[in-house]
């Protein structure tokens, strides 16, 4: 029997003040944090200057009386986000954090509806969402300012403030964080997180996965992928995190930071490899990677311990440290993780919910299986009713804020249902097969996971993105007929008519049917010719999909 890979050793903290006074105590002079402004401008911080910075926060949020309060933070990934997130918990209070992504209603009402005194919001923000701040609530301005009032001026309060009146500390069950949910099938839902659920859910992630000493992520801090197994992890074990800020820089500045990790989730994996197709078609390396990619693929030995290519033009992507990517969010495609690791970078998969803080469970460096998403994390517990997946930890949350009786429905006896489908094997590893909701049920009792066939569908050649759904075809709403709405692969589809396109996707579709159950093939489809709205994750919004 093979034995159990060990956990790591991680420093583990109850509350995001006793962790601040660990890290200015033990890792001084360490790089802390990197950003770089969209003129590329770099800011790095070692933990003494972080720390500090911090602690100036903190005097100015308790003279201007906003110590305990919730406040808000719509910003892009920066500096300052990092600065503020821990001030406002440090005092014991709440930070909103806001998915900028929304449209400036919905995220004026998500701010009203967290009960903020208060809102932080990015200079790039202020043009459209001046006119629904406005004389409600105190905003105080990231950059430039104008006639409003800016963070630097805020920071002056700091001045003649003495430290020794940020007391008394939060406990462990206090609330620190108010984060929507950027659910796939419903409207955002306000998540509470206590300084215990951020901080055993950060440690439980560095004890899963080695990540060297660099990691960088491109996904937003307001999602707690990124904040939690990112930004906390790394900064509670004194590790350098850096997290892009701006879409069009994103290739820069992976390759200026250097990581050895990446935090991603597949849309944004998939656009890396693509870019490192682009520089080996142009120097004419395309065609051989390809044959060895196959020639591994046959021999079924993907255990790699080195690169079998060079280097693929692998570092000039993706910088030369690189090493692993944890990808979460949504199903790695399997062809994807097998060329990564052909060039030496392994893929670990992992799972993830916002009500869980959010790791469940993640692939280890030395034990993982590409189609799991791994073992759990230390302290969470499992089971299955009906197949859905229910958890219990102390990673778990709360509830939503205001909403008793949504909590009620997910939360019962510390148990909560994640909607989502799946099954554990015999060694423990989790494996996710789609969400509750979106499962087809037809008329004979058939069911189908449309996430299943989706899966296979993205593999074919001129699909870039699907959603499979049950169309309607009778008066009962389970008499349905399995359908198909794709959006092809515009680079390879490039100088074909929309006819053409069709006709070689049916075709495709044609072939993979025949492998299926009856039941299971798709029976119709449909092109559209605009992606389809996502999540700040890059999740695909399944009732935003024009179906």
């Amino acid at each position: 029997m093979k034995k159990k890979e060990p956990l790591n050793q991680v420093r583990e903290f109850e509350t995001l003040p006793r962790c601040l006074d660990y890290m200015e105590k033990e890792y001084k002079e360490k790089p802390a944090l990197t950003f770089y402004r969209e003129d590329g401008t770099e800011i790095t911080r070692n933990y003494r200057e972080f720390t500090r910075d911090v602690r100036t926060c903190m005097r100015a949020l308790k003279k201007a009386g906003l110590d305990g309060k919730h406040v808000a933070l719509i910003s892009e990934n920066r500096y300052e986000w990092v600065v503020i997130f821990w001030a406002v918990t440090c005092l014991g209070g709440v930070l909103a954090a806001i998915d900028v992504e929304q449209p400036e209603e919905e995220i004026a009402e998500m701010v009203s509806y967290a009960d903020a005194r208060a809102v932080f919001l990015s200079d790039a923000f202020l043009p459209v969402m001046k006119e629904w701040l406005s004389g409600r609530r105190r905003v105080i301005i990231l950059g430039e300012s104008g006639e409003e009032e800016s963070f630097q001026d805020f920071l002056e309060l700091s001045e003649d403030y003495a430290d020794g009146n940020l007391r008394p500390l939060p406990e462990p069950e206090d609330r620190a964080l108010l984060v929507y949910t950027s659910g796939t099938t419903s409207t955002a839902k306000p998540v509470v997180l206590s300084h215990r659920n951020l901080l055993s859910n950060a440690a439980g992630a560095m004890a899963m996965v080695c990540v060297g000493e660099r990691i960088f992520t491109p996904l937003p801090l307001y999602h707690t992928y990124s904040l939690t197994c990112g930004m906390l992890g790394c900064l509670s074990q004194g590790l350098h995190f850096s997290a892009n800020g701006y879409l069009k820089t994103m290739m820069r500045d992976i390759r200026r930071f250097e990581a050895d990790t990446l935090l991603s989730v597949p849309m944004i994996t998939d656009s890396l490899l693509r870019a490192i197709w682009n520089l080996q078609e142009r120097e004419g390396t395309r065609q051989e990677t390809e044959q060895l990619l196959e020639k591994e693929r046959k021999r079924r030995k993907w255990r790699l311990r080195h690169r079998t290519v060079r280097d693929g033009h692998v570092p000039e992507i993706l910088g030369p440290r690189l090493r692993r990517i944890i990808s979460g969010g949504a199903h790695m495609n399997e062809k994807t993780a097998e060329e990564l690791e052909l060039y030496g970078i392994s893929v670990l998969q992992g799972y993830g919910i916002t009500e869980c803080s959010p790791l469940i469970s993640v692939n280890r460096n030395h034990s993982s299986r590409r189609k799991s998403v791994g073992t759990l994390i230390p302290g969470m517990e499992i089971k299955f009713t009906g197949g859905e997946i229910l958890v219990k930890g102390p990673s778990v949350f709360q509830g939503y804020y205001k909403n008793e009786s949504l909590t009620r429905e997910v939360l019962v006896h510390g148990w909560f249902h994640t909607g989502d489908i799946g099954y554990m094997d015999k060694q423990g590893y989790l494996y996710i097969c789609g969400r509750k909701k979106s499962l087809i049920v037809f008329s004979n009792g058939k069911k189908v996971v449309p996430e299943e066939l989706e899966q296979q569908l993205v593999r074919l050649p001129y699909i870039r993105e699907v959603i499979v759904y049950g169309a309607r075809s009778g008066q009962t709403e389970d008499d349905v007929t399995l359908s198909a709405m794709i959006y092809p692969d515009r680079e390879k589809t490039a100088g074909m008519s929309s006819f053409e396109v069709l006709e070689k996707i049916q075709d495709e579709i044609s072939e993979l049917n025949r492998t299926l159950p009856f039941y299971k093939r798709i029976q119709s489809l449909k092109l559209t010719e605009t992606e389809f709205v996502k999540t700040g994750i890059q999740k695909i919004r399944r009732k935003e999909g024009s179906l």
